[in-house]
């Protein structure tokens, strides 16, 4: 707070401004501000993460490979590997990871959802 109004003082006392804006809004003009609704991030997720299944049978057609993982099963392993980064107690840095990790499973989730609906 007080580097705040030291900036607003050292602002005040410049030559030709009449009408300074504040730190606040300096940092983060309203213009600039983001609102996004539940459904537009939803979309967006769609648009990032999402994939034409027949690309991928397309890919496989002709190849015999093992089956694939089902998603609760690789979500079941990741928090297995996110209980053992956490109790390592040597200030991992493979948690974060993990962590991003688990929320683009969550999307793919929430997208495999809004699909069987």
């Amino acid at each position: 707070m007080a580097e705040r109004e030291a900036l607003r003082v050292q602002i005040s006392v410049l030559p030709r401004i009449q009408d300074p804006l504040s730190v606040d809004e300096f940092i983060e003009p309203l213009a600039e501000q983001v609102v996004d609704e539940d459904s537009d991030i939803i979309e967006a997720i769609v648009a990032i993460y999402g994939h034409d299944e027949n690309e991928d049978e397309e890919e496989v057609e002709g190849e015999l490979e093992e089956p694939l993982p089902l998603l609760a099963d690789a979500i079941e392993a990741l928090t297995t590997l996110q209980r053992f980064e956490i109790s390592r107690d040597d200030s991992s840095q493979s948690i974060r990871a993990l962590d991003q990790l688990a929320m683009e499973f969550i999307a793919l989730m929430v997208i495999k959802r809004l699909k069987q609906r």
